[in-house]
């Protein structure tokens, strides 16, 4: 069993060298953990020897490494990295300002400190090694003292603006201090500072100290409390190798969970889970895998294989999905080329819980038939477009339908072509289904033809949305490059051809004003603009010379128009609905 006690943070950091290893998470603390650190060690009583726990340490020994001829004790960080980070962080404040002083004593304890905790000067060995890309800005930024070194390389990822944060705080923290004061913060943190340490002598064993641990008072993210269970499994089944895929599983899920979003972690569990079982109500992922993988289960390692194999492929398609525009590879050109643009699509319509299981179990179980793909995508994003949108469902409408289906194709990886084909066949034929009993294209062109107001049904950005297909589809039909999304959500704005406040219009009649009303928010008198302010409220015929000159195809085809009234307004709102047919298609072979 793992040796364990509790020791204080000098013993810890002069141990010998800890490493943070790939499957870790990177470094993620922010203000408020820096905070109640800093809170809780000005909350020491100077004149007592009261100390502060500061947490459980897990550690695996490595051995002994040598490096310039000297040997260190090594030890792998299991748990424990977001302090060990830190604690090293204010250190190196600490002495940069101890360094700085002219006091002869200072400079010396300054000098001891970053020998004996943080950097061995004889060999340049540093106390703490952190994972992937963080250790070289740890090394090349935060443990550098002047500002010009500091800014020399500029954090490109989260975890590297947070380190970055990290010394700025702490450099705030010492920054007005002085020497006594310097000293006594060094004592707090090297000699009060104490922790629980227990040394495994494996990642196994590690996952068995994780549950004894975990319920008291630690604050783990879902996936931290899952990969901890997992690795559980492994000690109790005295399988070091399963241990060792899970570490190495793990560093991949973070790696991908991390380059979308650290909130992607949650999501990754529930859409995997949800493709898995079909169960899209249960949102506590690890009580839901404890109670199907447990001690007992007939063939559980196996299954826990296949288990943590299963979610690393998952966050590789996360990743892939909720990044499209480089996404999709392995496929043929032309079919990767629309799912990039259908995928992105979705995205911009807002609503993507209901459809992600489905797409992930999809572009896992059609991996050599991205033509099969191509047609879940497209299904989905009718859907959303029709029942989403223009119908204005909930968002969770219809939400078994898709989950259900999602269960459903994901047991399909290793079945034959033809039942592959068959279902994904099946699965799209009930998405049309329920889309054309719902809105069919009589629906859709109803409803973008005849509504009077059509920011009332559609938020701005759906309008935009809806505008900007148009205009990629004009520019298709010409052969020209489409103005850019990104552009269109930075810079474009929506334009009322109409003004929605003319000239003179206190002086029209009250049948004239009463035609206005009725016409000024239909789709057919929206248009994308570039330059909403400058054209506001002029007339057509000044707005036209302007339209001639605009580099968005949709608002050049205004000025085929010499006028610009309820007429052309129903003309062009009826072609839009025809757009929008073709756009957002029902398959004739649809049920």
């Amino acid at each position: 069993m793992a040796e364990h006690g509790v020791i204080p943070m000098a013993e810890v950091l002069n141990a010998g060298i800890h490493r943070v290893p790939d499957y870790q998470r990177n470094y993620a603390w922010e203000t408020p953990q820096l905070r109640d650190l800093a809170e809780d060690l000005q909350g020491l009583d100077s004149s007592a020897r009261s100390e502060h726990f500061f947490g459980t340490l897990i550690v695996k020994d490595l051995g002994n490494t040598t490096n310039v001829g000297k040997s260190y004790r090594t030890f792998e960080v299991i748990d424990g990295q977001q302090r060990l980070t830190t604690v090293s962080i204010l250190l190196y404040c600490i002495y940069e300002r101890l360094a700085a002083l002219e006091d002869e004593l200072a400079k010396r304890t300054a000098s001891n400190m970053l020998k004996e905790y943080l950097i061995d000067p004889d060999t340049g060995t540093h106390r703490l090694i952190l994972n992937g890309g963080d250790q070289a800005f740890y090394h090349d930024v935060v443990l550098r003292s002047a500002d010009e070194e500091m800014v020399g390389r500029r954090a490109e990822t989260e975890s590297e603006r947070r380190l970055l944060g990290a010394k700025q705080y702490m450099r705030r923290v010492v920054a007005t201090m002085e020497q006594a004061d310097l000293t006594k913060l060094m004592d707090k943190v090297l000699s009060r500072l104490s922790a629980v340490r227990y040394v495994v002598r494996s990642d196994a064993e590690a996952g068995l100290i994780f549950e004894v641990t975990n319920d008291r008072g630690r604050a783990l993210a879902q996936l931290d409390k899952v990969k901890n269970y997992l690795m559980y499994l492994a000690y109790k089944g005295d399988d070091q190798e399963l241990a060792e895929l899970i570490n190495a599983r793990w560093a991949s899920i973070l790696k991908n969970t991390s380059a979308i979003d650290a909130s992607r972690e949650d999501t990754l569990l529930k859409y995997h889970w949800i493709a898995r079982t079909g169960q899209y109500r249960e949102s506590d992922i690890h009580r839901a895998l404890k109670s199907t993988l447990h001690l007992g289960v007939e063939r559980l390692l196996e299954k826990v294989s296949e288990y943590v194999d299963s979610l690393s492929e998952a966050s590789f398609v996360l990743r892939e999905l909720d990044a499209p525009e480089q996404a999709f590879e392995d496929c043929p050109a032309d079919i990767a080329t629309v799912l990039r643009v259908r995928v992105a699509a979705i995205h911009r319509w807002g609503v993507t819980a209901t459809f992600m299981p489905l797409l992930l179990a999809s572009r896992i179980a059609f991996r050599a038939r991205p033509d099969l793909l191509l047609e879940v995508v497209n299904a989905c994003e009718c859907f959303s477009f029709r029942a989403y949108k223009l119908k204005n469902h909930r968002a969770d409408y219809d939400q078994y339908l898709f989950h259900s289906w999602a269960t459903k194709l994901l047991q399909l990886r290793k079945a034959p072509d033809a039942q592959i084909e068959k279902t994904c066949r099946e699965a799209v034929a009930a998405i049309y289904s329920d889309i054309r009993f719902d809105c069919d294209d009589d629906e859709v062109r109803r409803m973008l033809a005849q509504e009077t107001n059509i920011l009332w049904k559609l938020e701005n950005y759906e309008v935009k949305h809806l505008l900007y297909e148009l205009e990629v589809s004009r520019c298709q039909t010409a052969r020209e490059a489409p103005a850019d999304w990104s552009a269109i959500v930075a810079k474009g704005t929506i334009e009322h051809i109409w003004p929605q406040h003319p000239k003179n219009y206190d002086d029209w009649p009250d049948s004239a004003k009463e035609v206005h009303r009725r016409n000024v928010g239909r789709i057919g008198n929206l248009t994308l603009t570039f330059w909403n302010p400058e054209l506001s409220n002029r007339d057509f015929s000044e707005k036209r010379r302007k339209y001639l000159e605009s580099n968005l195809r949709i608002q050049r085809e205004l000025a085929d128009s010499k006028r610009w009234k309820a007429r052309q307004i129903t003309n062009r709102s009826e072609q839009i609905g025809e757009f929008a047919v073709a756009r957002w298609v029902l398959p004739r072979n649809a049920p």
